[in-house]
């Protein structure tokens, strides 16, 4: 098998190619620029002639690199959206996995991510691989998944992911802050609810006081 300076292999007549990282960075580059200027994408996925763009594109940003639309780009392309796919998944329906937004991977246990692979194939390898294209490709790819029927947008998942961690720091401290809060409502009413029940008392004495006035003075007049 025969290899070329470009990272390209050729063998039993089909083109195989590794990617490098430049050439990963170069590549989401172009689709996010065509995406911004709104010539390459529909509502379910490229427009045709999106690849040729690209590959024209590539040999401005990568001139040795030959890089051609069919099989490289367009291959390339299926790569990283399956692997964006997977990642949205996780992070959507995933029990026990979150993402650091720093690092660009996935974080979650050795026995989660196991067994979240054996019902999600294309997850595999994805755990604490970075993954440093994700929030350029929400932008390329994210508004495909928007599209479904009560599906959440990147920006929200994330969102709702931090929230969730907020939430979680939540310590006994804050806990004891509510109980005494409560506490202070309660005692706070205990006063008013006093009170009424005494002016209950008092009125109710004074029915009765009127009442045996009026039998004494019946008596009186017979």
């Amino acid at each position: 098998m025969d290899s070329t300076s470009s990272g390209q292999t050729r063998g039993c007549g089909r083109n195989k190619r590794v990617w490098t990282p430049s050439e990963d960075v170069k590549l989401v580059e172009c689709l996010v620029e065509l995406c911004v200027l709104g010539k390459v994408k529909c509502d379910n996925g490229f427009k045709p002639g999106t690849f040729l763009q690209v590959e024209k594109m590539l040999e401005e940003k990568l001139p040795n690199s030959e890089l051609k639309a069919s099989p490289h780009i367009e291959s390339r392309v299926k790569t990283l959206k399956k692997q964006f796919n997977a990642i949205m998944d996780m992070l959507t329906h995933g029990s026990g996995l979150s993402w650091d937004n720093a690092k660009k991977m996935v974080l979650c246990d050795q026995d989660v991510f196991e067994g979240w692979v054996k019902g999600h194939k294309d997850t595999n390898g994805l755990r604490l691989k970075p993954f440093p294209h994700f929030d350029d490709l929400s932008l390329v790819f994210g508004k495909d998944r928007a599209n479904g029927k009560g599906a959440m947008s990147v920006a929200d998942i994330l969102e709702e992911l931090d929230q969730g961690e907020v939430s979680n720091d939540i310590g006994a401290d804050d806990l004891e802050a509510k109980v005494d809060a409560s506490r202070t409502n309660i005692v706070a009413s205990t006063p008013s609810r006093m009170e009424c029940s005494s002016q209950s008392h008092r009125k109710k004495a004074k029915n009765d006081d009127t009442t045996l006035i009026n039998m004494i003075q019946e008596h009186a007049m017979h």
